[in-house]
């Protein structure tokens, strides 16, 4: 899944077994709504991969 329909790029998240995997380059004022959007969908537990840039 994309996150650019919320305007971030570079971030890629991926839904498996109720696990949000989080990969891709971010900027550190983007992290906080990528968190926010990776919990809308209450996975077990968000992994992440992400480089903070």
């Amino acid at each position: 899944m994309s996150l650019k329909s919320w305007h971030i790029s570079g971030v890629k998240a991926t839904v498996s077994n109720d696990i949000v995997t989080l990969t891709g380059n971010a900027s550190k004022k983007d992290l906080r709504t990528i968190l926010i959007i990776a919990n809308q969908y209450r996975p077990k537990s968000v992994v992440n991969k992400m480089t903070i840039k």
